[in-house]
């Protein structure tokens, strides 16, 4: 029901053009589908969607009530390498016709998760297929960590990352050599914002 009531009212205010479904579940995003087929959607992952081996085999028998995706999971291992299958082929992306992945940015390219991640989006997606991270939590995060971890903002600037979310808004900006508006001067304000590299939309959780 909540991917339906998101798609009835982002229809009925008239924004739909101007909105981006995500959800980490994908039966959310499906059922927004459904309700609105014209809706531009797409799929989160989180490192504990590899990390819980039982959350990963109860995820395997649901995801094959999904479009087109009985075969995929009768086939597919159990365990992690599901979650690898999923990832790799963009199976769950094209069962909820989905456009776009939106990854915590520790799973790209870690071994643990999904190796060559780049080459994965480029050889086995759509080309019209975007991705971007989300990048939280930076606000509490020593000087070090936050030092420590600018070599991924790096590799996902390098590599055109269409979008990027984050809750340390006026680092982001000065990484993307973009001058902080004093709205965002206060480093500890609360705000999630998302930066697209090249079509602004408003972006809409659930």
């Amino acid at each position: 029901m909540v991917g339906k009531e998101v798609a009835k009212l982002v229809t009925t205010l008239g924004v739909a053009d101007k909105v981006l479904l995500s959800s980490f579940d994908p039966f959310k995003i499906w059922a927004a589908v459904k309700e609105n087929p014209s809706l531009v959607v797409g799929i989160f992952y989180k490192r504990k969607m590899w990390d819980d081996l039982v959350a990963i085999n109860v995820t395997k028998s649901e995801f094959g009530d999904l479009p087109n995706m009985r075969q995929c999971v009768t086939d597919a291992p159990a365990g992690r390498e599901f979650m690898n299958v999923l990832f790799e082929s963009g199976a769950l992306l094209k069962s909820t016709g989905g456009s776009f992945v939106v990854m915590d940015y520790n799973i790209f390219n870690n071994k643990n998760y999904s190796n060559e991640t780049f080459q994965t989006f480029k050889d086995n997606y759509r080309n019209d297929l975007s991705f971007g991270a989300f990048i939280i939590d930076n606000l509490v995060l020593s000087d070090a960590q936050r030092a420590a971890d600018e070599k991924f903002l790096d590799l996902l600037i390098a590599n055109d990352a269409s979008c990027l979310v984050t809750d340390d808004i006026p680092r982001l900006l000065n990484k993307l050599g973009r001058n902080p508006s004093k709205g965002f001067a206060n480093k500890h304000l609360p705000t999630l914002l998302v930066l697209y590299a090249i079509v602004p939309f408003f972006w809409l959780l659930f």
